[in-house]
């Protein structure tokens, strides 16, 4: 006869009998797939972040009185009956069982303990990591204020956007004084609809005061009303109703009064400059300035081509009403730039559209900062006049010392120059004036992700997903992050098909698609990216960085299946488009080495070396660090194509040793140089970044 078996095991034994496993880890289970789908659906629905955070402290609270309530009862046909003692000798019976089908549901418990501990401690660990994590240490916290959007309390649509055009206008006032941080308005949008209590708003923009405001319409008049607080305390600082006329001179004095207003309530000095830039009145035309309205509404949405035109006719119906609004000209010379420079229409009328309404703006009033920015953005994006533009910028910084539009334009420049960590410092900047601006943590993340910093890229994509899961752009550096990182191709793919998943459109983005294209490409998926590219018609691959015809990306994904004469009857079709393309657009730099791959997948050696070295030579990293790693890559390609492989590795080795995305990992993988990898400068390019392999 066997002896009792030790206490602790009968009392193991009696948990497995009470079914107390069974059920710690069927609730793991759920609770963890109730907090993921909560972290998923919180932001899409625009809800506060205190949602999941008490969902998991829920879950969390749950999990002991689930267990105690399977110690107690049991589940039955007849509903819950208390458990009741055990039979004599089944609690030994069950300890006695070999291990092998006493350990399993142990195992599945603890495993259900895990997940739940993991997800709640990911939602309620992370929250306001990037955008509320600390005051700041400069003392700017006690001069800090966001003024939330205006509230319309009229139904129509009129009502709305004056609402929108005050609330704009109160904040770029603000952002004048160098004395106040207010909040950029990206970040308060957020609470256009469901706003979460005061405090938590406070804690999340980091800022000390919280502005409201209203706007009542009633025929020729207006009322405004303005409420400052206390963010945490919600103690009333100061409040003032406006009661004027419906004229455009009238809603400017008010938005002027408020700044005023604000800085005297917040203790803080307005110079005598700042004071006579805040009482600036852009246009005493209402109607031009309601269409100036609508147009800013979908100018700063993001880079797809229906939002920037639609602001474009707004803008154009603002200085048709009233040709001497100066600040509706910068912005319309601003919106034809975007066409241009996100690749929707690179025509020469295009830019000569931006030209003049440039011109327009700086006759009108050549030092607003509106002016200076635009200026700024024409140098940038059409001259690619660095230093033109980082002057303009600055200029720009020095009216408006709180505008973080100012300090991005800024590091974007720099960006391109190569100084890398300057830009990264002005973004970081950018994003304590507008904590929560989606576009601002994706660009801080590109910056990183060239300066292969990927575990400082990494949070701030993520952050960039967060705030706004359908834009398609942050989805597609993080798959690039995936490649670069790891040379993980199936992460990359999957990053991809997670952004579809919330809601991006890839063919809204030619640079999700190119990523799509890529993650394929490393993973050996040739026929299903092609099949993509038919079933869904994609459109030739255009960005500020490539042109690629669909006929050059499948001519290259059937010349890597090995199947060369259909890869042929492809590239004969690209080489046909580039070429007419090239002969309207003599100076593209895109077009010259994408023509340089398809001539060497034609097997024109000396044409294609002659087109990818064009194509380095129009943009050099000397003159775009970004888009000349995109130049290099291109010949390092049409290098390997033609067998020129000592000068493909003499190219691979430039690319690493500058800033850029493409990385040793990637380069490992990417199979447009599998063939490569017998050769000795191959293998000792390899070997020269082995150290930074193992650190990523």
């Amino acid at each position: 006869m066997k002896g009792r078996p030790p206490r602790y095991q009968t009392f193991l034994a009696d948990l497995k009998r009470r079914g107390v496993f069974a059920a710690a880890g069927i609730y793991g289970g759920v609770a963890f797939v109730v907090i993921q789908a909560a972290d998923f659906m919180v932001p899409a629905l625009h809800l506060s972040e205190r949602v999941s955070t008490t969902i998991a402290l829920v879950a969390i609270l749950g999990f002991p009185l689930s267990v105690a309530l399977a110690w107690v009862f049991d589940l039955t046909s007849s509903g819950m009956v208390r458990t009741g003692p055990a039979q004599n000798g089944e609690l030994r019976a069950i300890a006695s069982e070999p291990a092998k089908r006493r350990w399993p549901v142990g195992i599945f418990a603890l495993m259900g303990g895990i997940l739940l501990t993991g997800a709640a401690w990911w939602t309620t660990g992370r929250e306001g990591t990037l955008s509320g994590e600390t005051l700041p240490a400069d003392g700017s916290f006690e001069s800090s204020i966001a003024v939330l959007p205006c509230e319309s309390i009229g139904a129509g649509s009129e009502d709305s956007i004056l609402a929108e055009g005050m609330h704009e206008e109160i904040l770029l006032n603000l952002q004048k004084i160098s004395s106040l941080r207010p909040i950029g308005r990206s970040s308060v949008l957020q609470y256009s609809e469901n706003r979460p209590p005061l405090d938590e708003m406070a804690t999340l923009l980091r800022v000390k005061y919280v502005g409201e405001c209203t706007v009542r319409r009633q025929g020729n008049q207006i009322r405004f009303t303005f409420l400052l607080s206390e963010g945490i305390s919600g103690r009333q600082v100061w409040a003032e109703n406006y009661d004027r006329d419906l004229t455009a001179a009238d809603l400017f004095s008010i938005q002027s009064d408020v700044a005023r207003r604000v800085a005297v309530a917040l203790e803080t000095e307005i110079t005598p400059q700042e004071r006579e830039a805040i009482e600036d009145t852009p246009t005493q035309d209402l109607e031009a300035y309601e269409f100036f309205v609508r147009g800013n509404s979908r100018f700063n949405w993001g880079y797809v081509e229906r939002d920037i035109r639609y602001s474009i006719q707004m803008f154009e119906e603002a200085v048709r009403l009233d040709p001497t609004f100066a600040v509706a000209f910068a912005r319309l010379s601003r919106a034809h730039g975007d066409m241009v420079w996100f690749s929707h229409d690179r025509s020469p009328e295009r830019r000569q559209a931006s030209q003049r309404a440039l011109e327009a703006a700086v006759k009108l009033s050549p030092d607003h900062p509106e002016t200076l920015i635009a200026e700024g953005y024409f140098k940038y994006h059409l001259l690619l006049d660095y230093d033109g533009a980082l002057a303009a910028f600055q200029r720009a910084g020095g009216l408006r010392p709180n505008d973080p539009l100012v300090r991005a334009g800024m590091a974007y420049v720099q960006r391109r120059q190569g100084n890398l960590t300057v830009a990264a410092e002005n973004l970081q900047q950018a994003l304590t004036l507008d904590p929560l601006n989606g576009r601002y943590a994706h660009s801080l993340a590109a910056t990183f992700l060239l300066m292969r910093k990927y575990e400082e890229a990494e949070p701030y994509f993520t952050e960039a997903q967060r705030l706004l899961p359908q834009w398609p752009r942050p989805r597609a550096y993080a798959s690039l992050v995936r490649l670069a990182k790891d040379g993980d191709a199936t992460g990359a793919r999957h990053e991809i098909e997670r952004g579809i998943q919330a809601g991006a459109i890839p063919t809204d983005d030619a640079v999700m698609l190119f990523a799509w294209l890529r993650a394929d490409m490393f993973e050996g998926r040739y026929q299903d990216a092609i099949d993509r590219m038919e079933s869904q018609g994609w459109p030739t691959l255009e960005s500020q960085s490539f042109y690629l015809p669909i006929s050059l990306l499948k001519g290259s994904l059937l010349r890597l299946q090995g199947n060369g004469s259909a890869a042929r009857v492809e590239f004969e079709k690209a080489r046909t488009q580039l070429e007419r393309e090239i002969s309207v657009n003599l100076n593209d730099d895109r077009m010259h080495s994408s023509l340089g791959v398809v001539y060497a997948g034609l097997g024109r050696v000396e044409d294609a070396i002659r087109e990818g070295s064009l194509g380095v030579a129009l943009m050099a990293s000397e003159v775009d660090v970004s888009k000349g790693a995109y130049r290099m890559e291109d010949l390092a390609e049409i290098y390997a194509m033609v067998g020129e492989e000592e000068r493909a590795v003499d190219a691979l080795a430039s690319i690493l040793e500058s800033p850029g995305i493409y990385s040793v990992r990637m380069l490992d993988r990417d199979p447009r140089f599998a063939h490569l990898k017998g050769h000795p400068s191959f293998q000792a390019l390899l070997g020269m970044y082995s150290a930074d392999v193992e650190q990523d």
